[in-house]
């Protein structure tokens, strides 16, 4: 599910982005492709990445659990992780705090002994946990 949503996310907003590019000619003049106040473009794009990747999540939670979903997405960063490292060393660490965030998170639903968050602290701590991702 990491998967399909790393590429729904990347893909959607990368024909988004043509799009744009496509409808606003002012675009296109703007150094390096980006806007003149890339705030808002920005925000926009994250956003529509955590609603596709949600919508992934939420199609696998019909087969799945949430610590499996957890799982197979700390298993994801993991794999970016060592690509990374070995491509990029200098940007490893945008791979390593997500999964660092998250292996916490899933330490405290194992260390609790229950596969989905059930009070508020639980899913205050899942909540943080996602924020480096996002």
């Amino acid at each position: 599910m990491f998967l399909a949503a790393v590429v729904a996310a990347a893909g959607l907003s990368w024909l988004l982005w043509l799009a744009l590019h496509a409808l606003h000619s002012g675009l296109n003049l703007m150094r390096a492709g980006e806007a003149y106040e890339p705030g808002l473009y920005r925000l926009g794009f994250v956003l529509l990445a955590a609603a596709l990747a949600s919508s992934v999540y939420a199609m696998g939670r019909t087969r799945l659990e949430v610590v499996d979903l957890a799982a197979g997405a700390a298993f994801g960063w993991l794999l970016l992780l060592g690509f990374a490292t070995i491509a990029v060393p200098a940007g490893a660490h945008l791979f390593a705090w997500p999964l660092l965030f998250e292996l916490g998170a899933l330490a405290l639903l194992f260390a609790r002994g229950r596969p989905e968050p059930v009070s508020p602290l639980e899913t205050g701590v899942a909540a943080v946990a996602a924020l480096p991702a996002c």
